[in-house]
């Protein structure tokens, strides 16, 4: 139905039921109305064809994605109150020594490749993108770069109120 047909049908239908002076005053307010739908049926099929024309035009904006890296169960009475993030740079073929955090801490492997091993679990090959997470306390066997080239990874330390130490080397 023509935007206009449908506008004087709607008019039709309620002016039947006005007096005289309301017939003149609806008059005077039908034709400012009137040029106001005019207005919005004009700009709405302006807007209409102009969001057809954007269908061929590449957003301004990438579209965000999310890819899981790790889940860690962190123990349930642990209150974090802070969190420290160090990027940590290890020489080429260097090797981790025994150690530990008090703790818990994750990160991610953003260049080179690290053998990852927490104490009585397999070896882990981390490449760039993977994630990791050592327990608070738990011995870390190996966390060696097996790259030639530098290797950089980025961790988190989840630290409570009073909690300052982040890594402690062990001797045994």
């Amino acid at each position: 139905m023509d935007d206009s047909i449908a506008y004087q049908t709607v008019v039709a239908l309620n002016v039947s039921r006005l007096s005289g002076k309301e017939y003149n005053e609806l008059g005077q307010n039908l034709n400012s109305e009137k040029t106001i739908l005019n207005n919005f049926f004009s700009k709405l099929k302006t807007v209409c064809s102009l969001a057809n024309a954007q269908e061929v035009i590449k957003p301004m904006t990438p579209s965000v994605s999310r890819k899981d890296l790790l889940t860690a169960m962190i123990d349930s009475d642990k209150f974090v109150s802070r969190v420290e993030i160090q990027e940590v740079t290890m020489g080429p073929k260097q090797k981790a020594p025994l150690h530990l955090h008090p703790c818990p801490t994750v990160g991610v492997i953003t260049e080179g490749t690290i053998s990852f091993q927490i104490e009585g679990q397999p070896v882990q090959h981390l490449k760039i993108g993977n994630a990791f997470y050592e327990p608070a306390d738990a011995r870390v066997a190996k966390f060696d770069n097996d790259s030639d080239a530098p290797a950089k990874f980025v961790v988190f330390y989840l630290l409570g109120k009073d909690e300052n130490e982040t890594v402690r080397i062990l001797s045994q």
